[in-house]
């Protein structure tokens, strides 16, 4: 798609509420009048493809236009992911058992994929564990993704009434319950506290790690994503250290967790060197895919792969707070991929 594709297929998909939204809320972080903003989010777009998500997030009102060739944008992305994620494979990813299936060495923990199951190996399964995850096969952001007890399905009919459920509202998998590490117990202990990794296929067959940061849950949360109200830190590449506050999705933002009060900068994520190893292990199994965002948690026992991510957004290795004031991720993918 030409560049004005992309531009018009952004503003078809904006809404003036949301668009409204942004322009306030630039307004009130940069100071500057709306009229300015407007004109400079248009020009953004069309120079840069940039949305109007990308400019508040990025802070694009401070940036010259060096600054904004570096800075990996929403159509940026999408021209990326075109080049060098084949659309065809994108299922094994998409799909919750596509990747179970294809993933299976590195899950880690006992699952249930729905349609290899029956009714009765459901109940089997969910008496075994006591508390189990359901999840769509299809779906995103932690939307759909339930946690349940067995204590409230206490008779064979309410466990069969419960699998002729999942499989009506299309369940893919089941999984155990992800013990994790105790030391990523102090940041939220009610949820699974991940990290997201993102690493690079290189022409020649080589994985490279590009980034990562630590996911927790919010107030409530059993999840992580920061669409389900979840908090975000980077993490330095080689420590696992956390170097800078946390974020929310509205961009708001945490020195310490809200619920455990625990202080972010400092923390140190046990075991990285093998949560590295591992998505680099990862990467090479759908060489189709080359650029995935991965999703670990990390047990007692070592790291688990939660999931992966085709399409993986580039905004948390590029937000301005954390950054080195020199260049986005655009930068990086120009050196590795021709014609970028």
């Amino acid at each position: 798609m030409s560049k004005l594709g992309d531009l018009v297929h952004v503003v078809r998909g904006m809404t003036f509420k949301k668009w409204a939204g942004v322009v306030q809320s630039t307004h009130e972080r940069s100071g500057k009048a709306k009229v300015k903003i407007v004109a400079d989010m248009v020009w953004c777009a069309v120079r840069y493809g940039a949305g109007y998500y990308d400019y508040l997030i990025y802070a694009m009102w401070d940036m010259d236009h060096a600054k904004r060739l570096t800075i990996l944008t929403r159509m940026a992305n999408k021209k990326l992911l075109g080049m060098v994620n084949e659309r065809e494979a994108n299922q094994f990813f998409d799909e919750k058992k596509k990747f179970y299936r294809r993933f299976a060495e590195f899950l880690g923990r006992e699952v249930l994929i729905v349609e290899d199951s029956n009714a009765a190996e459901f109940a089997a399964f969910f008496r075994a564990h006591q508390t189990i995850i359901v999840k769509p096969n299809v779906g995103w952001s932690g939307f759909g993704i339930r946690k349940l007890v067995i204590a409230d399905y206490p008779s064979d009919e309410a466990l069969a009434t419960l699998w002729e459920e999942l499989v009506a509202t299309g369940i893919g998998v089941v999984d155990e319950v992800i013990r994790q590490h105790p030391a990523l117990d102090v940041l939220n202990p009610t949820s699974v506290n991940s990290i997201r990794l993102c690493t690079f296929l290189n022409y020649d067959g080589t994985p490279e790690y590009i980034f990562s940061v630590i996911k927790m849950g919010g107030t409530g949360s059993f999840v992580d994503n920061q669409e389900s109200g979840g908090l975000h830190c980077p993490l330095e590449r080689d420590t696992g250290r956390v170097y800078g506050p946390a974020h929310t999705a509205r961009l708001v933002g945490y020195d310490r967790h809200p619920v455990t009060d625990m202080e972010f900068v400092g923390f140190v994520v046990p075991m990285m060197d093998q949560v590295v190893a591992l998505c680099l292990k990862a990467a090479l199994v759908v060489p189709e895919i080359r650029y995935v965002g991965w999703d670990i948690a990390v047990t007692p026992d070592g790291p688990i792969l939660i999931e992966g991510n085709s399409y993986s957004g580039p905004d948390f290795w590029q937000l301005p707070q954390y950054g080195d004031g020199e260049f986005g991720l655009r930068a990086w993918f120009k050196q590795r991929v021709p014609g970028f």
